[in-house]
């Protein structure tokens, strides 16, 4: 595949951009163009977030299971990586899954990460 071609059903996917395993800054996420749903079974929260990736441009999506905390004590609580968002949001991790190796065999993806918040499911 050459520079411009694009893969049948991604809309401006530049599959010649070659993989690279980085953090994409949140500005460059175009957080209006991403969907956002969830849903509860049994007392684990799943959320689903669908959108472009900023760098290769292919339609993309990730999910991430939020397990309610078991009911008896562990230990001391362990600090979550998303306490400092509002109780109300989540933060979402999310990996181009684009379907296309760019180079990088058996990758998936272009390799780029970012994050998506959301609104969290009440509990």
């Amino acid at each position: 595949m050459t520079a411009g071609q694009q893969v049948p059903g991604q809309s401006g996917h530049d599959a010649a951009l070659p993989y690279r395993d980085e953090i994409i800054a949140g500005r460059a996420v175009e957080v209006e163009r991403w969907d956002w749903y969830s849903h509860t079974d049994a007392g684990t929260a799943h959320y689903y977030a669908k959108g472009p990736c900023p760098a290769c441009h292919a339609d993309t999506q990730d999910h991430l299971a939020d397990v309610e905390p078991p009911i008896e004590g562990l230990g001391p609580p362990t600090p979550s990586p998303d306490s400092a968002l509002p109780a109300d949001s989540i933060e979402m991790p999310v990996r181009c899954r684009c379907g296309t190796d760019h180079g990088q065999d058996g990758a998936g993806g272009c390799g780029r990460r970012w994050s998506i918040i959301g609104p969290r499911i009440p509990r």
